[in-house]
């Protein structure tokens, strides 16, 4: 069990208190998960992208103990276990998520939303063209812009209640919002995700129609098949993302983890700002159309809410609050395990917790060392792995030697060789040690 702790509140570092968050707790069956005690405020999460096999063939996941939780959000995971919602729905929590764990409050914003719906649904009725599935569907979805999201389009307008409110969105807010009230409408629709991006899908038998939520003016572009072809494009990584309209400058909220650069005593590396994939200036944009088209996913409502927490984690990485971001990634993952953008994130922040843990502040390098430990079994194909395995265990080596604790560098060499077998320049430098200790 490796336990690692949080920031409490938003002070600065040095004001702060400890918390403790999260507990890794390594790969488990399900039958030794289930003999935890798990105390009150804490949920167990088994990380299911990846699945490991005991030697009887029975399947093993990698399990996380979240801490201290408020009650209504581990009622919220409970529910969403098996896929859909049934105590909550899809507004519900995806407010819940953003903190609102107060239900009357949630209910009072559900009122309104519940007031919107009703007045849309009675104009509804007296326009006979909006019996029509797809006529209703655009009438819902101008009107949500013209009535609820009239302000401004923000990466970090994720809360549906901050829409409500103040008329700012994002694709998330948005696209929670409109699925809402869609389906309150009665109408088939799910929301769209790729990496940086979701939006909605509506169903009319077997034709679909996707939707750019953050696009007010998206069903006028309908009619104009090259101006669609251009925002879509844009969306995927135009080769100019400052022309596009300013509600589709959503960008990607992929994080990467960089490797500790290796000249032995390296500051951390954090990760990069989010980029968008990008596109060739020459290309057909019908090609680059083509592309995005397969990099969509259809997601079910549980799946909507888990990039609510996949953005609350890219939040807490540019604060570089990576033990929060580990923790808002597992939730993700939790909703929806086949979400490679939260899985490279996860990864990604245990990555530079461990990089922090080892830099010349800190030198805390066992922690460093368990926590890349912690990579190998959940993602041993991680790029950056044996590079920053090496950096940390040359660094622990000769920081023991330095201080002349030639029996611990030893053993800390040879844990190092059953990661990292016959590697040369850690050799050399335990034979260094061994030499100046004799002299």
């Amino acid at each position: 069990v490796l336990s690692l702790a949080g920031r409490e509140g938003s002070v600065r570092a040095d004001e702060s208190k400890d918390r403790n968050i999260l507990e890794f707790l390594g790969v488990l069956t399900e039958q030794q998960a289930r003999d935890i005690v798990v105390a009150e405020g804490d949920y167990l999460i088994a990380l299911k992208r990846r699945t490991d096999t005991t030697a009887d063939r029975t399947p093993a996941y990698y399990y996380v103990l979240l801490k201290r939780l408020p009650a209504v959000e581990i009622d919220l995971l409970q529910d969403a276990a098996d896929g859909h919602w049934d105590e909550f729905n899809l507004f519900q929590a995806a407010l819940i998520v953003e903190g609102i764990n107060d239900l009357s409050k949630v209910r009072q914003y559900e009122k309104r939303l519940d007031g919107i719906a009703h007045s849309l649904q009675e104009k509804a009725k007296q326009n006979a063209k909006l019996q029509n599935s797809e006529e209703l569907t655009r009438f819902l979805f101008e009107n949500l812009h013209r009535e609820v999201l009239t302000g401004d389009y923000g990466i970090d307008n994720t809360n549906p209640a901050r829409a409500l409110d103040s008329g700012n969105f994002n694709c998330v807010s948005a696209t929670v919002l409109f699925n809402t009230l869609a389906q309150r409408s009665g109408l088939d629709v799910c929301g769209l995700e790729m990496s940086g991006h979701v939006l909605s899908r509506a169903k009319y038998g077997s034709k679909i129609v996707d939707l750019e939520t953050t696009c007010p003016n998206w069903y006028s572009l309908k009619n104009n098949s090259e101006k669609q072809r251009e925002v879509r494009s844009k969306i995927a990584g135009g080769s100019d993302p400052n022309s596009a309209p300013r509600a589709l400058r959503e960008g990607s909220r992929t994080t990467v983890a960089k490797p500790l650069v290796q000249d032995r005593l390296s500051s951390r590396k954090q990760g990069e700002s989010p980029v968008q994939p990008s596109v060739n200036a020459n290309t057909d944009p019908g090609d680059s159309l083509a592309r995005l088209s397969k990099e969509l996913r259809e997601i079910s409502d549980v799946q909507l809410v888990a990039t609510v927490y996949y953005n609350q984690g890219y939040d807490y990485w540019q604060n570089e609050q990576f033990s929060e971001a580990v923790v808002a990634n597992a939730k993700a993952l939790h909703l929806d395990p086949q979400n490679a953008t939260a899985w490279g994130n996860l990864i990604g922040a245990i990555n530079n917790l461990a990089l922090g843990f080892a830099d010349s502040q800190h030198r805390q390098y066992d922690l460093a060392a368990g926590l890349l430990d912690q990579i190998v079994l959940l993602d041993p194909g991680f790029e950056s792995l044996q590079a920053n395995q090496l950096c940390v265990y040359y660094m622990w080596i000769k920081a023991l030697g330095q201080e002349g604790r030639i029996d611990d560098a030893n053993a800390v060499y040879a844990e190092a060789e059953q990661r990292l077998a016959g590697n040369v320049e850690l050799k050399n430098l335990i034979q260094s040690i061994r030499k100046t200790a004799n002299r």
